[in-house]
């Protein structure tokens, strides 16, 4: 169906402006769809016309730290398309730790997280 849709003209990109907490469809990929939809989210991904710095209005999420809560496969897929330095911070100041110190999942996954997250903090915060 995102196959037919993505022919069809769908824009990847758009923004929904009654709810600010949603993002773009990759973005929804991510989150709105029990376990990560890897499937759907390498169909958008893979679009020409996706663009991946698009921040959600208000609290200006970017993918990256929207790829933080699923699992660090999905970060890591998610930072084949951005560089981790896209992230930069939130409207209320997170970067992505602090985004992954917050996440409600398990324990072990949260602690994988951060142990890649951490030795990279240079790379994305931009040094």
């Amino acid at each position: 169906m995102l196959h037919h849709l993505i022919k069809a003209g769908f824009n990847p990109n758009v923004l929904t402006l009654g709810d600010v907490r949603t993002g773009i469809p990759l973005m929804a990929t991510l989150l709105q769809c029990g376990p990560w939809n890897e499937m759907a989210y390498n169909v958008l991904a893979n679009d020409l016309h996706i663009d991946f710095s698009i921040r959600t209005p208000y609290l200006l999420v970017n993918i990256l730290h929207v790829a933080t809560a699923p699992s660090l496969k999905a970060l890591q897929c998610v930072e084949q398309g951005i560089p981790l330095a896209a992230a930069g911070t939130a409207a209320a100041g997170h970067t992505l730790l602090h985004i992954t110190s917050q996440c409600n999942f398990a324990f072990p996954a949260q602690m994988e997280l951060l142990g890649y997250l951490l030795p990279s903090r240079k790379r994305y915060q931009g040094h």
